[in-house]
């Protein structure tokens, strides 16, 4: 902050150096960005996470001007990416885009500098996801109802996988087979991707995979049993919800955030979170968001009710990792 000066030659010349600091510093802030944007994934390429970053990173470019990077750095139940993120400077050029929810052992979180995604910068929330319960097409049943069934007769001989521990379909898994009053193997993987090709492949029994998986349902390879959205989707009209089936109290969705790395200006913060408003209500993302298999939507949130819906989810999850005392080590 400038503050008045003794009218005197050396007075006067600092009161104009301020002026020129304070005036750059608003330009620059005017002016952001200014240089590449990194958006940080923490899963592999070809992953849900990483095709909605790049749909994300196509429309900031174009609004910006400037060269949106997606960085995949899988591993770690997201730490890896996270910790890059939230050690980086808070200029807006390094941001990270996780997906809910995601909890650790509390030892592991011991070894990192945050306790949650609540300590980083919010920035804007992005889309929702239903998840898709499918089983492998070896596995003798084709509903619903004969899964469970199946499930329950065979208590820890059946496998699913999921993206790693604390990821969504890991804490899922847990909940389905508590509501089934069943037990299972749970079998943990890098990424998404090898979930699905080892299900298709009958290496697993079952698991909670993103809609897109609906292609190798429609081939016979896998069958799909249930869909985690709210109501049912328009592209998968026939197949029933979670709800439906009296399952309300599980959570089959996943959500991404847009975060940065704390103490960020809230300008910038503002400009990214409008900028990021505008891409979800464009027509092209739209249409692309749905080209990934449908059973999911935008939800765009401001920062603030973005950091409230992370607190509600991680809440939640951690809520239920302690009640149903599911191992993440």
């Amino acid at each position: 902050m400038c503050r008045p000066f003794p009218f005197t030659k050396f007075g006067s010349a600092l009161f104009a150096a301020c002026l020129s600091v304070s005036s750059h510093a608003s330009e620059s802030q005017e002016a952001y960005p200014q240089k590449p944007i990194t958006i940080v994934v923490s899963f592999a390429a070809g992953s849900p996470s990483d095709q909605i970053a790049r749909l994300l990173a196509k429309e900031l470019e174009g609004q910006f001007s400037r060269p949106v990077i997606v960085e995949n750095k899988p591993g770690g139940s997201q730490l890896i990416a996270a910790t890059s993120v939230f050690r980086s400077p808070p200029d807006g050029y390094n941001l990270f885009l996780p997906s809910l929810p995601n909890v650790v052992a509390a030892s592991v979180q011991e070894k990192q500098p945050f306790t949650g995604f609540t300590d980083f910068e919010p920035i804007a929330s992005i889309v929702e996801m239903g998840l898709l319960l499918a089983t492998s097409a070896g596995l003798q049943a084709k509903s619903f109802p004969e899964f469970a069934t199946l499930l329950q007769a065979n208590r820890g001989k059946y496998t699913y996988g999921s993206s790693g521990i604390g990821s969504v379909n890991h804490l899922v898994g847990e909940a389905l087979n508590d509501a089934l009053k069943t037990t299972s193997r749970h079998i943990p993987y890098k990424g998404a991707n090898q979930v699905l090709m080892d299900l298709v492949a009958g290496h697993i029994d079952y698991a909670l995979v993103a809609p897109g998986a609906m292609a190798y349902a429609t081939k016979g390879q896998i069958n799909a049993m249930a869909l985690g959205t709210e109501v049912r989707d328009a592209q998968t009209p026939a197949l029933i919800t979670f709800k439906e089936l009296g399952m309300a109290g599980i959570r089959p969705q996943v959500s991404w955030v847009l975060l940065g790395p704390p103490g960020m200006n809230p300008a910038t913060v503002s400009k990214l979170n409008q900028a990021v408003d505008k891409a979800l209500r464009s027509p092209t993302f739209a249409q692309s968001l749905q080209s990934m298999g449908g059973g999911i939507s935008v939800t765009p949130r401001t920062p603030r009710q973005t950091r409230e819906s992370i607190h509600a989810a991680e809440q939640y999850w951690r809520d239920l990792v302690k009640r149903l005392a599911i191992a993440l080590e």
